[in-house]
């Protein structure tokens, strides 16, 4: 009997848990259902950077899971890169673990699975930080939490909800401490919190300082300003953050030289935005697209997202004028409120939470924790308010009601796309009614005025999510499969009839990590996390970078690739000698380059000084190659004769001479340029400007290309002509207007490429076994050349050994690795060791000891 009284008591705790678990999934599912996205219509959960990024690490992390690719260097970036900075930034969440079940083509299923179960525990662990389990209306403010606007609007930056996910254990564990309760909950949880996602763990590294302070000075007599309780509190800090830094160590080391610099001359406290336009993020539907993006007009700002329900307004207001609850406590929550509300405002503040760093998109990444805040407050007033007077009910919801109708008189008029009468009805209407139920659920104490109260909430958080994600374009499941159908098969082609190292690419893309998506090494890549000055060498390259991202799109020019060693080619349509066609996969050819360079071969000293900072783009790929073997007196790229350009229904604008106007808008302009092909060697483009206008480019009549576009603006491949032919080449501007600063026509002297080739192929590494971590070869080097020149960024995780002892590594092109080699038949291997890792392991482990210690010594206390 005592048995069946205990299974249907632990049956009677786990029902809470699990509805609040289930209730977001459920309301998270609706709304995907209403945009049509799958299982409900052709969209998948892909999105902005979801789309552009994340998928295709997550393609990655499986290859990483099964042991087929290194988890510390990756060669399917650009060139080759440390992975610790992308591992600890987009894939460290344990949920991935749920990918692997799930095919390449299954993947944006499997990544709106896990969206839902991150949701879901959102909602699990709010519920359980506020209630312990006990009541079960906080399911009201854990639902509120869990689809607050933040995870609505930012959930495609999946890899941040594990820390959204982990703040309420954080927050809890640190009430036990002020309780004067074991503090390992906390240790655990900020620890998972930093790991998970190093960026927002940071944030809540911050916060968990201020909501002790704010539990320190609330906590009981006993603990009050007792000192063991602030001595726990940093010890356990330390240790958390000690037990994460065997992935920290290794990030801090990857992040140098990427785009996420401090700087401190942000530090300033210039307001973000004007301090009443911060009340309309309160209200239901307050976004739109550009409240995520950053460069927006000067008069549209975004704001926070800090919507959490309307109802959460009214409990907030009984939080502050109910008597039962400490003066002390409201003091502490308005500071703590305030000191949020000032790091929105300001921005100084702001980029402290942001590592001083301004964000690119997505901005205020931490208003997750002003929601938490809010909603942690409103539980309070809402527990209190059950026991207090009508009157003060009242007046603090008509107090919150007299507050949003104050919002909307004093921001009328603002510029922002996402205000409407209809949502200031709406959410007016739905907090009165919210409160109402509440007047009737406290007076009456009926579980259905709690029930229907909860179904109002959810209601709401419904419209809100589909009010926010319609903003949103979603990438058409169909479109997904259809690309990886097409290219999946040509990549493993090579792949199968190729079991050696190289590089290869295509010419047609999903998106900029595609070599990623499909498990190649290539030169694309786009990260937060990529290095500039690889970037900035791909742009100098004649490849496309925009500053965030570099990939491969058209290629540059055949010496290039032959540089970079990029051994075979996917394309769509049909490529020129030298590459030649070994198959024709479904509509995808697979061309083979005969004169990729391996990854490592002699060349001369003079690699070591030359610079790529030379911004014309054939002079300096004349310039790498002379350094690589200067006793070829040639240049590779020689000039064609241009005609004087002639425009064509196009005038230059008196504000600039780089600038075109069409003179007529309904009629084609035309930049046109003529000359007789010097020999019949393939001829390259490049076209500078001071904006990008789109244009056309056309050779002899034909289409070769657009041209000044995000991705499309890069050296492009004019075609061969016989000697002596005449060749137009016309700009088409597609707009009204076109910049166009220089042009630059050269054609690559086969001859003099061949024959730099052939000096340089003999001193090339012959590479006997080869992983993103270990490349070993022999090289006979009888060239008269000193050092051995490696395509490998320069990295401090290299290490270089020849016959087995190190040599120094040495900077080549300002980017590149290289080695001295003796004359003879030599040994060489390159190993990688992620810099900071064995200190971080060290530190991870000592701290781990004295976790283990400090238990068992509390343990031991505890039991005396």
């Amino acid at each position: 009997m005592k048995e069946k009284i205990m299974v249907i008591k632990e049956k009677n705790r786990l029902w809470k848990p699990a509805v609040a678990f289930s209730i977001p999934v459920i309301v998270m599912l609706s709304v995907y259902a209403c945009l049509g996205i799958f299982p409900w219509g052709d969209h998948a959960i892909l999105t902005i950077d979801l789309n552009n990024q994340y998928i295709s690490f997550f393609s990655y992390l499986r290859e990483m899971l099964s042991g087929e690719r290194g988890f510390f260097y990756s060669f399917s970036k650009i060139l080759g890169g440390d992975m610790a900075g992308l591992n600890a930034y987009y894939l460290m969440s344990p949920l991935n673990l749920l990918l692997l079940p799930f095919s390449r083509e299954q993947l944006p299923i499997a990544i709106e699975l896990i969206t839902l179960i991150k949701l879901g525990l959102c909602g699990l662990t709010f519920f359980l930080c506020i209630t312990g389990n006990r009541r079960w209306q906080g399911l009201i403010f854990s639902t509120a939490y869990a689809l607050m606007a933040y995870n609505i609007v930012y959930q495609q930056n999946i890899m941040w909800l594990d820390s959204v996910m982990l703040l309420p254990v954080v927050a809890r564990g640190i009430c036990r401490i002020t309780e004067g309760k074991a503090p390992f909950l906390y240790l655990i949880s900020l620890f998972g919190a930093i790991v998970t996602n190093y960026y927002i763990g940071f944030m809540i590294c911050i916060f968990s300082v201020l909501f002790f302070c704010y539990q320190y000075a609330c906590a009981g007599k006993d603990n009050r300003w007792k000192l063991s309780v602030l001595l726990r509190y940093g010890a356990a800090s330390l240790l958390g953050g000690g037990l994460a830094m065997w992935i920290i160590l290794p990030a801090l080391k990857s992040l140098s030289g990427g785009k996420a610099v401090f700087d401190l001359s942000l530090l300033t406290m210039t307001k973000v935005f004007p301090l009443r336009d911060f009340l309309l993020k309160f209200f239901i539907g307050s976004f739109d697209y550009g409240q995520v993006v950053t460069g927006q007009p000067e008069n549209y700002i975004p704001l926070p997202n800090i919507y959490c329900g309307m109802i959460t307004l009214f409990f907030a207001g009984l939080f502050f004028i109910n008597k039962k609850i400490e003066r002390r406590k409201k003091i502490g929550a308005i500071l703590l409120l305030l000191v949020l509300v000032l790091s929105f405002y300001l921005k100084g503040l702001n980029m402290v939470w942001h590592g001083f760093n301004e964000p690119v998109w997505f901005p205020y990444r931490f208003s997750f924790l002003f929601s938490f805040m809010l909603l942690y407050i409103a539980w309070e007033g809402f527990r209190a308010g059950e026991c207090s007077s009508l009157v003060y009910k009242c007046v603090s919801l008509a107090a919150v009601v007299v507050a949003l109708l104050a919002a909307v008189l004093i921001t009328k008029g603002r510029p922002y796309d996402f205000l409407s009468t209809e949502k200031y009805i709406f959410s007016i209407v739905s907090l009165t009614a919210g409160g109402f139920l509440y007047l009737l659920y406290s007076w009456k104490k009926k579980a259905a005025f709690a029930t229907c109260l909860l179904v109002l909430s959810c209601a709401e958080l419904w419209v809100n999510g589909l009010i926010s994600l319609q903003n949103y374009y979603y990438t058409d499941y169909t479109a997904y499969k259809e690309f990886l159908r097409e290219a999946e098969p040509a990549v493993e082609y090579v792949k199968n009839t190729d079991d050696s190292f190289y590089r290869m690419e295509k010419t047609f893309y999903r998106n900029e990590s595609d070599p990623m998506m499909l498990d190649y090494n290539g030169l694309s890549h786009y990260s937060s996390t990529e290095k500039t000055q690889i970037k900035y060498f791909m742009g100098q390259m004649g490849f496309r970078n925009n500053g965030n991202w570099a990939y491969y799109n058209r290629g540059s020019s055949y010496a290039a690739d032959s540089l970079l060693g990029i051994k075979y080619i996917c394309s769509k349509t049909e490529l020129e000698e030298p590459y030649q066609l070994l198959d024709m996969v479904g509509d995808v050819g697979v061309y083979k380059n005969p004169y990729a360079l391996g990854i490592g071969f002699m060349a001369d000293e003079s690699v070591l000084e030359v610079s790529i900072d030379n911004p014309h783009k054939f002079q300096l790929q004349n310039e790498l190659w002379e350094a690589l073997d200067n006793r070829t007196e040639r240049n590779l790229f020689c000039p064609e004769e241009l005609s004087a350009a002639k425009l064509v229904n196009l005038q230059q604008t008196p504000e600039s001479p780089y600038t075109y106007k069409k003179v007529d808008k309904n009629k084609l302009g035309a930049v046109i340029y003529t000359f007789k092909a010097e020999s019949d060697d393939p001829v390259f483009a490049w076209f500078g400007s001071e904006a990008m206008h789109g244009a056309k480019i056309r050779v002899n009549g034909k289409d070769v290309g657009r041209y000044f576009e995000v991705r499309n603006y890069d050296i492009l491949r004019l075609g061969s002509f016989r000697k002596g032919e005449e060749v137009t080449v016309q700009i088409l501007p597609l707009t009204d207007t076109l910049s166009l600063t220089d042009t630059w026509i050269y054609y690559q002297d086969m001859s003099a490429f061949k024959e730099f080739y052939d000096s340089i192929s003999p001193g090339q590494l012959n590479l006997e076994k080869a992983s993103d971590v270990l490349l070993k070869g022999t090289v006979e080097n009888n060239t008269g050349k000193e050092y051995m020149f490696f395509t490998i960024p320069a990295d401090p995780g290299w290490h270089i050994y020849v016959d087995g002892e190190e040599v120094p590594v040495e900077n080549a092109m300002e980017i590149f690795m290289a080695a001295k080699i003796p004359e003879g038949t030599h040994e060489v291997e390159l190993r990688f060791v992620a810099p900071g890792l064995k200190a971080g392991i060290a530190i991870g482990a000592l701290s781990c000891l004295i976790c283990v210690v400090w238990a068992i010594l509390y343990r031991k206390h505890v039991h005396s």
